[in-house]
């Protein structure tokens, strides 16, 4: 993965992460998380995550960047499913991942202002913004946060919003 989208993923999840709060699941009691599992049980106050892999197929993901793609990897990290698609002559070309933790439309408009996106993106959840290569949505309670390797160079804008709207569709 470049330098650069590392360090936007860096900032944009620092800046999530004073924005939203809370602790993870890993810390809450009775809390319970499962790789192989659909659902992920963050607590009873947050949204129950979602298997990130459960929002998109791996045929969608191709189709949308007209490569093919190895296995999908789910995997969970302090309460938050993720899913990674890679090219599979190598690179990284996918990456969305679902909070444990409980957001809202406002919140999203907030982080939108944030990080200076000026138009949010419609039809994508209940709100959605996209900077840089990574678009975030919420849908009722749910956060998802999806991200390309190399933003444009990679895939348009239309085909990455029409796979967050089909994500968003599952939840």
């Amino acid at each position: 993965m470049p330098t650069g989208l590392k360090v936007k993923h860096l900032f944009l999840g620092l800046g999530m992460a004073l924005l939203f709060g809370g602790c993870s699941a890993a810390s809450v009691p009775g809390a319970t998380s499962n790789v192989q599992g659909a659902t992920f049980a963050a607590s009873q106050q947050g949204p129950a995550s979602l298997d990130a892999c459960k929002l998109l197929t791996q045929a969608e993901v191709e189709a949308a960047f007209g490569k093919t793609m190895l296995a999908p990897v789910a995997t969970v990290e302090h309460g938050d499913s993720t899913c990674t698609y890679t090219n599979q002559s190598g690179g990284l070309d996918l990456t969305m991942s679902v909070s444990s933790r409980p957001s809202s439309a406002a919140a999203i408009k907030a982080a939108q202002a944030l990080y200076g996106a000026n138009v949010g993106v419609a039809g994508v959840g209940d709100a959605a913004f996209e900077v840089a290569g990574i678009l975030e949505f919420v849908k009722g309670t749910t956060l998802v946060t999806i991200g390309t390797g190399d933003g444009p160079a990679i895939i348009s804008a239309a085909k990455f919003q029409a796979l967050a709207a089909t994500a968003a569709g599952r939840i």
